[in-house]
């Protein structure tokens, strides 16, 4: 199939191109489209001093969790597999940077969706980190169902695209990525869903509830 957008070759089951972005077919109506341009105009900010305005919006406790998950998952990868030292560091910053982009991610398309239900900012509380991970654990992980409920398959489908152009701009850019081992390329694809997917999560279970 190719995209009618950037001509390029991609699978015929493909909701968005991974090489652009476009969207492919509407898969939940109009709301699913909208919640992936609010997204996509997020988290391909290219107007570096709008990018760093709307970074300043992440509450302290989400930034803390986006920025030890992309670090432990980074270094796990770097640990189980010896060939990612071998990379230039170029390339390994590349892929650190590509971590932390996607972990981000997690925000941008939580007040992506908060943006289509017709809210302007989110309403999020600093909670204490070491309780958010602990409650993430327990809502998301022992009760694994509930937790897919909770995030849904519209933001899961749009988590997926964006990781999909992550690693397509790794592999295009760099032939020396491109020629690890296949369980490398899965383990990092493994980790740059997983990231924003926990994201997330913790914004969700960091919402101002009423009393």
């Amino acid at each position: 199939m190719i995209c009618n957008n950037c001509k390029k070759t991609i699978e015929d089951d493909s909701k968005f191109c991974q090489f652009c972005g476009s969207k492919i077919e509407p898969n939940h109506g109009a709301e699913g489209n909208t919640l992936w341009q609010v997204f996509v105009e997020l988290s391909f900010e290219t107007d570096k001093e709008r990018r760093q305005k709307n970074r300043q919006m992440i509450p302290s406790s989400i930034r803390e969790i986006i920025k030890r998950l992309s670090t432990n998952l980074f270094d796990s990868l770097k640990e189980e597999n010896e060939l990612i030292l071998d990379l230039p560091y170029a390339i390994l910053e590349d892929i650190r940077n590509s971590y932390y982009f996607l972990a981000e991610d997690g925000f941008w398309v939580y007040l992506a969706k908060r943006r289509v239900s017709g809210h302007k900012s989110h309403e999020l509380i600093d909670k204490d980190v070491e309780k958010l991970i602990k409650e993430w654990d327990k809502t998301f992980v022992k009760d694994k169902e509930e937790g897919k409920k909770m995030v849904g398959e519209e933001i899961l489908e749009t988590i997926i695209a964006s990781r999909d152009i992550q690693v397509n701009h790794l592999l295009e850019n760099h032939e020396e990525i491109k020629k690890l081992p296949a369980k490398v390329i899965e383990k990092m694809k493994g980790d740059l869903i997983l990231m924003p997917y926990w994201v997330y999560g913790c914004c969700v279970l960091s919402e101002r509830r009423e009393k």
